[in-house]
């Protein structure tokens, strides 16, 4: 059974590399062309937003994304302009599209230099987790090669996998946790913990407009993040990182709740 999504949401992106256990150092895929440029000073190949000599690749919003910005957009608008950068063929454009009608997702074309062009290779499409959803490897005869290379190093599957935690009855016992809760765990557990632009500009961090409730280390706050949407989201997130246990987190929702009816 995979890792849920809650779980892997509690994970930073490096946390994330870790347990893809994804590949690193020196390229090796058979491809002369390819491997010159990804292992010299003007290739690159990795996870998320990259513009290299070896590949193209987004985060694509979902299709019923609207909001950015601060302001509304009509629907569809914001994924036409995530897919702009690329030129697809139809099949696999249609089949992107249909993956990204409710969920966000990453698009990779891996390339190689052909003197003043390039040739693809071969597509990829993963989960905002690099957990692939699907790939297609182009006719060229050493494309297999690169692409197989590539996967090593971009994405990875779960499948064998489990929670370490119980990381969805963690989220429904703090589902009805408000704002004015999630700061009272955060000081409880010794975190840093933010809800508007101003307080994470304060401690130095980017505020995450479709995701504003974070939680950090003060030690380590980009080692040690989490961002959700909703505060009682938020609330799990920051449990499953300071290693609580479902006990203890109902325990804390229960307490908590009664000392607020005792102020009532």
């Amino acid at each position: 059974m995979p890792y849920s999504e809650t779980y892997l949401m509690s994970r930073t992106p490096r946390e994330i590399s870790e347990l893809a256990g994804l590949n690193r150092g020196p390229v090796n895929s058979g491809h002369k062309q390819f491997d010159k440029a990804v292992n010299g000073e003007y290739g690159h190949i990795g996870t998320g937003n990259v513009s290299s000599a070896n590949q193209k690749s987004s985060f694509i919003r979902a299709h019923s994304k609207t909001f950015c910005n601060g302001r509304e957009n009509p629907v569809g608008h914001l994924q036409a302009f995530d897919m702009m950068p690329f030129r697809l063929p139809i099949l696999i454009e249609g089949a992107v599209l249909a993956e990204a009608r409710d969920k966000d997702l990453i698009l990779y074309q891996i390339v190689s230099p052909n003197g003043q062009n390039e040739t693809t290779h071969g597509f990829l499409v993963t989960d905002t987790f690099y957990r692939e959803i699907m790939h297609y490897t182009s006719l060229q005869p050493k494309s297999p090669g690169v692409m197989e290379a590539a996967l090593g190093y971009l994405c990875w599957s779960d499948e064998n996998d489990t929670d370490p935690v119980p990381a969805d009855d963690i989220r429904a016992a703090t589902a009805a946790l408000n704002t004015e809760a999630f700061h009272a765990l955060a000081r409880d557990l010794g975190y840093g913990s933010a809800d508007d632009a101003h307080s994470c500009k304060e401690s130095g961090l980017h505020f995450h407009e479709e995701r504003p409730f974070s939680s950090w280390k003060d030690a380590d706050p980009s080692g040690s993040m989490s961002r959700a949407s909703t505060s009682g989201l938020a609330s799990a997130l920051l449990a499953i990182r300071a290693g609580m246990d479902l006990d203890a987190v109902k325990d804390w929702v229960r307490d908590h709740s009664r000392e607020n009816e005792m102020e009532l």
